[in-house]
């Protein structure tokens, strides 16, 4: 393999959400739906949307939230980014309901996931995935896509106990499979819980990042190789 490792990978981890599937898309799709917009200006209340999703679950991971209140605190950052204030909870409960649909029946896989699977499947790796979502969701989530069948098992923080970048799913995964960690690779989208955790955890680390103008990072004391193509996993473990 291409990652400075000598060991030989035998269990490929993966992220779900904007890793394997295509968040972004699904929300942009949604956006575009309820707003009408052009495609520009879609991007740009996708970001937004993004932020406050990602503020939200911040609030959740500090304990100031409980797991139910992750939508309503992220409406209430999104409108008020996109200069929305006036709305009773019924509006805004409503407003969610308009962006849940077209956003569910636009989730697809990640360009390139599920052949890059298929790939994985006739190399005889182990395939997993480890999640910081719900495990009922997740696992909904990875049937919708199609990928299910493609992983061996998905195992999500609500089995953890614990959210990445904590490194205890990893070593749940070490044991499941009967490797080491060096002999797992774990490829996500974020530095924070995939990169942190599969570093701390002693697993080789693949950032992807499909804006990426760098095919490497330093990143906590380590190179870490960037994709910007799922499919190229493949070179990794060449």
């Amino acid at each position: 393999m291409q990652t400075g490792s000598k060991t030989a990978v035998k269990l490929v981890v993966f992220d779900l959400d904007s890793t394997l599937f295509d968040h972004d898309a699904a929300v942009k799709a949604a956006l575009l739906a309820v707003h009408g917009t052009s495609k520009a200006k879609s991007d740009e209340v996708a970001l937004k949307y993004d932020a406050a999703l990602q503020a939200a679950h911040a609030a959740y991971d500090n304990n100031e939230i409980s797991y139910k209140d992750i939508g309503s605190r992220m409406l209430k950052l999104f409108f008020a980014a996109i200069a929305i204030h006036d709305h009773t909870d019924e509006e805004a409960k409503a407003l969610q309901e308009s962006y849940k649909k077209p956003y569910r029946r636009n989730r697809r896989a990640t360009p390139g996931s599920i052949e890059l699977l298929c790939r994985l499947w006739e190399k005889h790796y182990h395939v997993a995935v480890l999640s910081n979502g719900r495990t009922a969701v997740q696992d909904e989530l990875a049937y919708f896509i199609g990928i299910r069948e493609l992983v061996d098992c998905i195992l999500t923080s609500d089995e953890v106990g614990v959210r990445k970048p904590a490194t205890r799913g990893f070593q749940q995964l070490a044991e499941r499979f009967g490797v080491a960690p060096e002999e797992i690779m774990m490829v996500g989208d974020s530095v924070e819980a995939d990169i942190k955790g599969a570093c701390d955890a002693g697993v080789v680390p693949v950032l992807y990042d499909p804006f990426a103008q760098e095919s490497q990072r330093s990143l906590f004391g380590q190179t870490v190789p960037v994709i910007k193509d799922i499919m190229q996993t493949l070179e990794l473990l060449a």
